[in-house]
């Protein structure tokens, strides 16, 4: 009985010994409930000690190496993590975090060195958009158009990646391959659609003289850029004027037909529908866009000039007298001016020509009158 009780004493002492033992946090342990409970000063005297005792382990080297950069020793942090990862090279949580200090630190090079690191360990999406994001900021594009054709391998890039992608292409002269790079988007149906994107893509086909397929993919996609009708009547007229400033002035009078019901105004889009019409020579539609506003009173100064030109197109007497009863002569160009006088020379009441002779004479001294 007292053997019994001797032994059963005797595993108790030993089991709470040993309960003890593991009780007893380690100075590690200690160091980190420090760092836990925001006790910096405390972790970081514990954890140094443990640096300075060759210790370089995760469980200190990580810490204490963010408690460095708090007390702004990037430094150190930075020294640390590389003593850790040349223990440790395939760390992606250390070399992460040295990327981000170099960073920080403004070391932009060895920034982007670690980040090279990183992809080439574990390559991941969103690690190469960083890449992309850096070389770019570094202005090293032939990198970062590895980077991209690497993003493109490995995921679906983004209309706006895309976008930048094409754009880079460009840049170092390889329009054909930035036409490659966007077609696949616009050979699938789309629910939102860039208006740059689309401007882009159409002025890469005009330039091909693919007018056509520019023509129609604008058809199609247009739609697709406004949430609105006054957005979409926008970005209408900005495609059209690809199509004008490329001499396809029919092709930008169609885009602009497929929205006539919705057409208001505005200047900008007044000012490019005036120059279509006059291009493809519908004289009389430019004029009863213009006289329209004129009438009003709300024709914008900058088309002033293409009115006055069409009215001595047209002949049109009426509309003539009533421009000479209040002629602008400060937003008429010398040209518009001495057509006016041509044109309607003996068409328009004697007095009234006369009086505007005379103010072109005192505000245009040199013009043939």
């Amino acid at each position: 009985m007292i053997r019994y009780y001797y032994w059963g004493t005797g595993l108790f002492l030993i089991a709470g010994l040993s309960l003890g033992f593991f009780i007893i946090p380690s100075d590690e342990e200690i160091a980190f409930m420090f760092f836990k409970s925001k006790h910096y000063n405390e972790a970081y005297s514990k954890y140094e000690q443990k640096i300075s005792d060759g210790n370089f382990k995760q469980i200190v080297v990580g810490p204490l190496s963010d408690i460095y950069v708090k007390y702004i020793e990037t430094d150190k942090a930075i020294s640390i993590l590389k003593k850790y990862i040349a223990i440790h090279p395939a760390d992606i949580g250390a070399l992460s975090k040295l990327a981000f200090y170099y960073k920080i630190s403004q070391d932009r090079n060895l920034y982007l060195d670690k980040l090279e690191t990183l992809n080439q360990l574990d390559p991941k999406p969103d690690r190469i958009r960083a890449l992309i994001s850096e070389t770019k900021f570094q202005e090293k594009f032939n990198k970062q158009l590895y980077y991209f054709k690497a993003l493109n391998d490995l995921d679906t890039l983004r209309a706006g990646e895309l976008l930048s992608l094409a754009y880079l292409l460009i840049d170092t002269q390889q329009a054909d391959e930035a036409l490659n790079v966007l077609q696949p988007f616009f050979s699938q149906p789309q629910k939102h659609v860039p208006l740059e994107m689309l401007k882009l893509y159409v002025g890469l086909l005009v330039n091909k003289q693919q007018y056509q397929e520019a023509l129609d993919t604008s058809m199609v996609f247009l739609p697709k850029t406004a949430a609105s009708k006054e957005k979409l009547v926008y970005n209408t007229f900005e495609i059209s004027k690809i199509f004008l400033l490329n001499n396809q002035p029919v092709s930008a009078s169609s885009l602009i037909d497929l929205y006539k019901d919705h057409r208001f105004f505005l200047p900008f889009s007044l000012k490019i529908e005036t120059e279509i019409n006059i291009e493809i020579k519908h004289f009389n539609e430019a004029f009863q866009r213009l006289s329209f506003f004129y009438e009003k009173g709300q024709l914008p100064d900058s088309l002033y000039d293409d009115f006055v030109q069409i009215v001595c197109h047209l002949e049109d007497i009426s509309s003539a007298t009533k421009l000479a009863k209040n002629f602008n002569l400060d937003l008429l160009s010398e040209k518009t001016v001495q057509l006016y006088l041509n044109v309607f020379y003996n068409k328009i009441e004697l007095t009234l020509f006369q009086r505007l002779r005379e103010e072109i004479i005192g505000k245009i001294p040199d013009l043939d009158v």
